[in-house]
């Protein structure tokens, strides 16, 4: 709805924010850890992880949906002890580029 001389504005719409993983020890190693357990944030994607709640201190989140793996995990962690009232919903969701797993990152499919 366009109020007189305003923006454009949708009422109450929810807002949908995507983060992906921080950098893993896969990432480092230049490897593409698809699916593969234990694959852990290094140092960086630690702190990448620890900045999360600034970074997103102005967003209203009512839940955060996770994928199963352990650096997604570790990458919503930090916002999840920032917001404890915040729901944390974990995907099982299977993996579709297993085939890459593993492999270098450059290594041609």
């Amino acid at each position: 709805m366009r109020t007189a001389g305003g923006p454009f504005r949708l009422g109450r719409m929810p807002t949908l924010i995507l983060v992906r993983h921080g950098r893993s020890t896969a990432n480092t190693a230049g490897l593409l850890a698809g699916w593969t357990p234990g694959v852990a944030l290094d140092e960086r994607g630690a702190a990448q992880a620890a900045a999360l709640p600034g970074r997103l201190a102005e967003v209203p989140v009512s839940e955060i949906v996770t994928s199963p793996l352990q650096r997604c995990r570790e990458t919503v962690q930090p916002l999840l002890d920032a917001r404890p009232g915040c729901a944390r919903t974990p995907r099982n969701a299977s993996g579709s580029a297993t085939t890459a797993t593993g492999r270098a990152a450059s290594s041609p499919s």
